[in-house]
């Protein structure tokens, strides 16, 4: 007959983890000395070394981290952190909604400098200013030959092509209204683009923070998780019976 063994399960508050206790099968020497009720030491060792620890399912912290690095909060969501990957889930999608608003606003202003520039500047008007004036100095700058974002800079940027615009007249001051009104409509675009790609450096550190954290998180997570493995002797009715406590806390 098999000698009973009982098992304590102690387990700590907010306990996520099952442990099982392992079958021990009893040696025919140990169930002689229990039928006898006179445990040996040998029966110690038999049945489980006082200081063994049970081995517990913990979490990976290499996929945590990838799946942070890939979609920050992802990670901390898996290590049981909801709220910390809700953060960073809710800061990826407004990163990446400011990158698509501050982008379309960035072509839309585009658009209408290009509009503009094509109203009131002229290749021709601008040519035919140079071809009477031989002597102008101030030709630094050579046109490219296609309507390129270069195209667009120049005209605007550099008092070499003032002639092209058509409210400008020998003598007047380089910045002319239409000219400055048209820088005006570049800058914004260009304030647009900047900051979409401010996004894209946010949300690139946002991977990289969320997989630190990650990684943080499922080290706590792993090192609470604490077993222990104690054996002990009670007296029983006709018998000694080894008691097998077994606690996890976290």
């Amino acid at each position: 007959m098999f000698p009973w063994i009982l098992v304590i399960m102690n387990l700590g508050f907010g306990a996520a983890d099952q442990v099982a206790a392992p079958y021990l099968p009893p040696s025919a020497a140990f169930q002689t000395e229990l039928r006898w009720g006179k445990p040996g030491p040998a029966s110690f060792g038999q049945l489980a070394d006082p200081s063994a620890r049970i081995p517990v399912r913990t979490k990976s912290a290499a996929l945590g981290i990838l799946m942070s690095a890939a979609v920050p909060g992802t990670g901390e969501i898996y290590a049981g952190s909801w709220i910390k990957g809700a953060v960073f889930l809710g800061v990826e999608a407004a990163l990446w909604v400011g990158y698509f608003s501050f982008s379309a606003h960035g072509r839309d202003w585009e658009d209408k400098f290009h509009e503009f520039a094509d109203t009131h500047w002229s290749e021709e008007r601008y040519y035919e200013w140079l071809a009477a004036n031989p002597n102008f100095a101030d030709t630094t700058h050579s046109l490219p030959s296609t309507r390129t974002q270069q195209y667009y800079e120049m005209i605007g940027k550099y008092d070499q092509f003032k002639a092209g615009w058509d409210d400008w007249d020998e003598g007047d001051n380089p910045l002319t209204p239409n000219r400055d009104y048209y820088e005006g409509l570049r800058h914004k675009s260009n304030q647009a683009f900047i900051r979409a790609s401010y996004c894209t450096m946010v949300v690139l550190a946002n991977h990289v923070l969320s997989a630190f954290d990650a990684a943080w998180t499922l080290n706590r997570y792993n090192r609470r998780v604490e077993s222990k493995l104690r054996v002990s002797w009670q007296r029983g009715l006709e018998q000694w019976v080894p008691v097998l406590s077994l606690g996890v806390g976290w």
